[in-house]
């Protein structure tokens, strides 16, 4: 793990960077914190992830507030004064319009580092964090390719920057976990993320696990051994499939989105009816070639009559010819022998 300071539009922003044991360049995965910041469970995520195969960068979004030390999980939403502090001096400030532009200079960053694998990246987040990563899918199309987004809140409101209303542009292939315990992502949020998801055309999965809002870190209250578990292997999956087969981002990001619904909706199902056709067209011309009559069985008896004469007389001059060079060489024979008598 190292430390780092990324140059913003508003300023510095302290990041770690966690690199693989060996090997490189790898695939950048961009890790959205939760709400109560950088601390160590965070640090922890971190480390594991890039124990994968992942270039991790893990910047601190709350740099605009100013240095801190780590929360404590267990009293932060208890008590009503911390609880007042991290939503005024933290959260306020923490908006999607600042963390988007932060993201510009994040991208930037790993773009520019020699061991980080060119093309798109991945991102993932927890609580606020799964609705900035959600958001920059939809905002940075063109850089980003798998998007997670874990016990996030508000990812389909009211809100004029909620980032359901991004899903026209998102690209990359999209997974969400809410939790059955979850205030901040209720069933008819999901229901209306899924429409808008769908309606896009987003290849994408919406899943709820039996657990509480932020349950993947160990220290907090909620913490759910089995959920984070899966959490683990849900991430994993969705960055093998997409970062490690060298996923690449779709071309059409940008058109007009009645242009995209139709050719992400179907394509799957054109591919599959085009292989169809092929493949009935190849049977059927096999099946033509062993029914289609031989050349000589459509040739008239005149015809075949004139096909035989026609090799009768090619072997008689290749006889007649190989007869010649023969009397030739017998002729030459008999006069050397002539001369030597």
């Amino acid at each position: 793990m190292s430390q780092i300071i990324i140059k913003t539009r508003d300023g510095n922003c302290p990041s770690h960077v966690f690199r693989p044991a060996a090997g490189g360049p790898w695939p950048a995965v961009l890790v959205y914190m939760d709400g109560l910041g950088i601390r160590p469970a965070m640090l922890e995520l971190g480390e594991r992830l890039a124990t994968y195969g992942y270039f991790v960068l893990l910047p601190d979004l709350y740099y605009r507030s100013g240095p801190y030390e780590p929360m404590d999980p267990h009293t932060v939403f208890s008590d009503p004064e911390k609880r007042k502090v991290l939503m005024e001096k933290f959260f306020a400030l923490a908006t999607p319009a600042n963390i988007m532009s932060d993201t510009r200079a994040f991208l930037d960053y790993l773009a520019a580092q020699s061991d980080v694998r060119p093309g798109g990246i991945g991102t993932t987040g927890y609580c606020m964090g799964g609705l900035m990563s959600l958001t920059a899918a939809g905002t940075y199309p063109d850089r980003i390719v798998a998007t997670a987004s874990y016990h996030g809140g508000g990812l389909a409101t009211d809100a004029p920057d909620s980032p359901h209303l991004l899903a026209s542009q998102i690209r990359s292939r999209v997974y969400i976990a809410g939790a059955v315990e979850d205030p901040y992502f209720a069933d008819d949020m999901k229901q209306r993320l899924e429409e808008a998801l769908t309606k896009a055309g987003v290849d994408h999965r919406i899943e709820t696990y039996p657990a509480k809002h932020g349950w993947v870190f160990r220290d907090t209250p909620v913490y759910d051994a089995a959920a984070a578990e899966r959490h683990w292997q849900t991430m994993v999956a969705l960055f093998e499939a997409t970062l490690r087969l060298g996923a690449k981002v779709k071309p059409d990001a940008g058109r007009p989105r009645e242009a995209t619904v139709k050719r992400t909706v179907k394509t799957k199902r054109a591919v599959k009816v085009k292989r169809r056709a092929k493949a009935k067209r190849r049977a059927k011309a096999k099946h033509v070639a062993k029914a289609k009559p031989s050349v000589k069985a459509k040739r008239s008896p005149k015809a075949r009559r004139s096909a035989k004469v026609k090799r009768g007389a090619k072997r008689k001059r290749s006889a007649k010819k190989k007869g010649g060079a023969k009397r030739k060489g017998n002729a030459r024979v008999k006069r050397r022998a002539r001369r030597k008598r």
